[in-house]
């Protein structure tokens, strides 16, 4: 039944509540040193490595919650795979899909084939779950990532921190520990994801490269844990900079190792900064062309105007009925910024620009491409003036902001001292669903504030699951 995860999660979290402040101080003290050992790190600009904020106790989802969350996930995915294909046909796809011509040119020279099933993404899905209807979780869905993204260390490090400082409160304050676990081995099946992908491109994974660029100073530290994790499984595994692959003898190479299969931590638009001032990277579009690239140029798609266009008449005509009933319940109305006739909520057709200066309350702009919450304006939280002034700026960019409707993060229960006594508090959370096969894998986030990212100052929460 749903629901019951959130049931246990709120009686560990009341558990809490039975540490007197030096036990409290005890397994906060714990959970940073497990956090700093296992990754759960941040790199500030210009600052040491910092421990992410870890929220003390866990989200806890049963069986048919995780269920109900992969099949909308591997449904949004195959979706976001089949954008190249679509893009190519229809001008009202490439509308809602723009790119820069620096972008064009590198799909153009290093384009798979639109068949869906060529692409390999690793992407992340961020997710409002609300545990509390009758009949399964009610999921809506936030935002798409395509690549680079935040999780796969993350995840797995914050289950364990979490986990075992569930068991130390429990051993502290008496009673039986409630019947949850880890989700899964993300850095197993992510393992088993890059194995797979070099055997259906007739290789046998015997080098992995992690590609970022090496002169960014700051952002997430998980490539060196994911490193360590595929060389504990016998594969050579690098972190290695674009400028740093060559062809040789016909070949991706790393030096003179032939790379099998690569994950990228990285945009086409860094890359072509990077190619602005160092020259073409053609090892790394041959890899491309190879398919030897995780995630794959579809990964590029994961604009929030993605949401617009699976409700394009043309693309809904190829989706499946339960994929357009996916669409219907999960996917919130979702507009590019533009001048523009189009349905409104309702189905009405409207004005853009005029519908969303009369509807502040309901909406949220965000930035179509940007990602850490950078620029997200809540139309609740701010007078008509200035949403009207952010309006203005989104229809002047053209194709660079989104409008959305906006969704109230689900709530949950976090204990904090305060007055030296330990008392439950709320935090706005969402659940960031990384698509690896075997999954789901989930990344809680959690910030007092309705914009939930980590980046802007939230937490990471770790997911578990009912026994």
């Amino acid at each position: 039944m749903s629901g019951d995860g959130k049931e246990v999660a709120s009686s560990i979290a009341r558990r809490f509540l039975d540490l007197d402040p030096e036990a409290w101080h005890g397994v906060r003290a714990q959970m940073e040193k497990e956090s700093l050992e296992l990754g759960v790190t941040y790199q500030p600009e210009g600052k040491p490595v910092e421990v992410t904020d870890l929220v003390m106790v866990p989200v806890v989802f049963d069986g048919a919650d995780l269920a109900a969350i992969r099949d909308v996930v591997e449904v949004l995915s195959k979706i976001m795979a089949r954008a190249p294909g679509w893009r190519m046909e229809s001008e009202a796809v490439r509308e809602t899909l723009p790119l820069s011509a620096g972008e064009e040119e590198w799909m153009r020279d290093c384009a798979l084939s639109p068949r869906w099933q060529d692409h390999a993404i690793v992407g992340r899905w961020d997710l409002n779950v609300d545990q509390t209807g009758p009949n399964g979780p009610r999921i809506l869905l936030f935002e798409g990532n395509g690549n680079a993204v935040g999780g796969i260390n993350y995840t797995p490090a914050a289950e364990i921190v979490v986990h075992n400082a569930v068991k130390r409160v429990f051993a502290e304050t008496g009673g039986r520990l409630p019947p949850v676990r880890r989700t899964g081995d993300i850095h197993e099946a992510f393992f088993r994801m890059l194995n797979d992908h070099a055997r259906r491109l007739g290789r046998t994974l015997k080098t992995f490269v992690i590609l970022e660029d090496r002169t960014w100073t700051a952002g997430i530290t998980e490539a060196p844990y994911i490193v360590n994790a595929v060389r504990k499984r016998g594969v050579f595994a690098k972190l290695s900079d674009p400028r740093e692959l060559r062809v040789w003898r016909g070949e991706v190479c790393l030096g003179n190792r032939p790379v099998d299969v690569l994950y990228r931590n990285i945009e086409i638009r860094d890359l072509l900064d990077i190619e602005a001032a160092d020259g073409r990277i053609e090892a790394l579009r041959l890899a491309f062309r190879r398919n030897q690239v995780i995630s794959s140029l579809a990964g590029e798609f994961d604009h929030k105007s993605l949401l617009e266009t699976m409700t394009l008449p043309e693309v809904e005509r190829g989706l499946s009925s339960e994929w357009r009933e996916v669409v219907r319940t999960v996917v919130p109305w979702t507009r590019l910024m533009r001048e523009v006739k189009t349905a409104d909520p309702a189905g009405r057709q409207v004005d853009l620009p005029s519908y969303v200066r009369r509807h502040k309350d309901a909406l949220v702009l965000k930035p179509n491409r940007e990602c850490g919450g950078d620029g997200v304006t809540i139309g609740t939280y701010r007078d008509q003036s200035a949403w009207e002034r952010a309006v203005h700026r989104a229809i002047r960019h053209k194709s660079e902001w989104v409008v959305q409707q906006a969704i109230k993060p689900a709530e949950i229960p976090v204990p904090a001292k305060w007055r030296g006594k330990i008392r439950l508090g709320a935090r706005y959370t969402n659940a960031g669903v990384i698509t690896i096969p075997g999954g789901p894998y989930v990344l809680g986030r959690s910030s007092a504030m309705p914009v939930v990212n980590v980046s802007r100052g939230g937490g990471i929460v770790a997911v578990l699951r009912t026994a």
